[in-house]
């Protein structure tokens, strides 16, 4: 398993799962709060994302050893990965509990 320690991106790695579980988060509450009347089609969630208080080294350091080789340079393609695995690794642990009790 990585860690800070033997692995220094995984620090970037945990503060973007951490930022992300937040964004999805506020996703849920966002769609907690549409009434059945007003579902909403995908291109009506579409939204435009800021990012507060990352360092220019932290983006520059994420794009060099992430988005550049893994996404052909796409960091927007390189943010919805990371944000469907994250939805996909919450997923796989609920169910876990779920299962486990």
């Amino acid at each position: 398993m990585r860690n800070i320690f033997s692995d220094p991106s995984a620090t970037a790695e945990s503060c973007l799962n951490l930022l992300l579980l937040s964004i999805i988060s506020e996703y849920r509450c966002l769609v907690n709060n549409v009434t059945q009347t007003e579902i909403a089609t995908e291109q009506d969630l579409l939204v435009s994302l800021t990012f507060h208080n990352f360092s220019a080294e932290m983006l520059k350091e994420f794009a060099q050893k992430i988005v550049k080789p893994y996404f052909n340079g796409n960091m927007n393609q390189a943010i919805r990965s990371l944000m469907e695995k994250a939805i996909q690794e919450e997923r796989i642990v609920n169910h876990s509990i779920l299962k486990a009790t």
